[in-house]
């Protein structure tokens, strides 16, 4: 009806699920939204009132997650403080620029390792665990971890993930230290722990919904 909204997700989602079991006999059990979308809660509510067999497993769409990840470092007060230049401004343009190449680092290596193991997951978080340690040591200037345990980086002097990265420079290396270490190990958690692993395990985003929204609205205006 005219007088309902089109952006009452937990609604349309129910209804879309509900009528995906009904008419065509398809029972959702994975479901892959953005952190903060109601069409989770749409799917747990159809399983509470006895429509779904099974509770559907609720993950989390990569490309959002990534988004917010980037959002995140690129606001932390601490990392920008030891970004290798002199001057606020200078600083401020770099951590944008590390922001963007951390969470680019991270989607490769997950992607890579998607590919190596066929997406079996036990073995994914294993080596993804190293390779969050190799990442950070790399970021610090020392290379010698990614030979093992890096899926995208050579790990050679002159040629290794930052050396040919567009964002950072040959020059950047981040102040090796103990505190230091810990900052990236917390941001690169953001992305790389178990337990965001498990929600992202299926590597699945929700861009071709959005795209095909984004058309809906060109061809017809809300009006």
């Amino acid at each position: 009806p005219m007088s309902h909204s089109i952006g009452d997700e937990f609604t349309w989602a129910r209804e879309g699920m509900a009528e995906l079991l009904c008419e065509d006999g398809v029972e959702v059990k994975e479901i892959t939204t953005d952190p903060d979308s109601s069409a989770g809660r749409a799917a747990d509510s159809l399983y509470k009132d006895g429509l779904l067999k099974n509770k559907p497993v609720h993950y989390i769409d990569t490309r959002h997650l990534s988004e917010s990840i980037r959002k995140a470092i690129n606001k932390d007060k601490k990392l920008l403080e030891v970004m290798p230049r002199r001057t606020k401004a200078e600083k401020q343009k770099l951590l944008q620029n590390f922001a963007t190449d951390a969470v680019d680092r991270c989607t490769a290596e997950i992607n890579q390792a998607h590919a190596v193991f066929a997406g079996d997951a036990r073995k994914l978080k294993k080596k993804l665990s190293f390779t969050k340690h190799a990442i950070v040591s790399c970021y610090l200037g020392d290379h010698a971890q990614c030979k093992k345990h890096s899926l995208v980086c050579k790990g050679k002097p002159n040629n290794n993930w930052v050396s040919t990265s567009s964002y950072l420079g040959k020059d950047f290396t981040i102040p090796s230290s103990d505190e230091n270490e810990a900052m990236l190990h917390a941001c690169l958690s953001k992305r790389l722990s178990p337990a965001v692993l498990d929600k992202t395990i299926r590597n699945s985003n929700s861009q071709k919904v959005e795209s095909f929204n984004r058309t809906l609205r060109r061809s017809l205006p809300r009006h």
